[in-house]
C-alpha cells in the first residue's frame, strides 16, 4: 500500500522501504490493511481528565504544536429523558445546519 502511495525511487518511497516500523513491514508485504492491534502502536495515550464542573477532556500528547478539538455531549435516546427528549438531535442540526437566519439564535445558546 506505501510502496502505491509513494514512488519506490523518491524519497519517501525509499524511507518507506527501509522502515522498520512493524506496520509498515507489514503494509510493505503487500497486506491492505493492519489489525487493530497494528493500528495502536504509534497511537498516543488518551488522558481523561474531569473539569469541577463535570466537563470531560480528552487529551493525547502528540509532540507537535497542533490541537484537534472535538466534542461529544451526553445526549441521545441512551442519555435523554422525557423532560429533555429530542436535546442531542437540536444540538446536531444547530451545529451542522447553521444558515444566515438561524446565526442570532445560535449566539443566544
Amino acid at each position: 500500500m506505501a510502496a502505491s502511495v509513494c514512488r519506490v525511487g523518491s524519497t519517501v518511497g525509499r524511507a518507506l522501504a527501509k522502515s522498520r516500523n512493524p506496520i509498515l513491514l507489514s503494509l510493505r508485504r503487500g497486506q491492505s490493511s493492519v489489525s487493530y492491534a497494528q493500528s495502536l502502536l504509534g497511537a498516543p495515550e488518551t488522558h481523561l481528565t474531569t473539569l469541577d464542573n463535570g466537563l470531560r477532556v480528552a487529551s493525547e500528547d502528540t509532540g507537535h504544536a497542533t490541537c484537534t478539538v472535538g466534542l461529544w455531549i451526553s445526549a441521545g435516546s441512551r442519555y435523554e429523558t422525557e423532560r429533555n427528549n429530542g436535546a442531542g438531535f437540536f444540538l446536531e442540526h444547530m451545529a451542522f445546519k447553521v444558515h444566515i437566519s438561524r446565526l442570532h439564535d445560535l449566539k443566544e445558546i
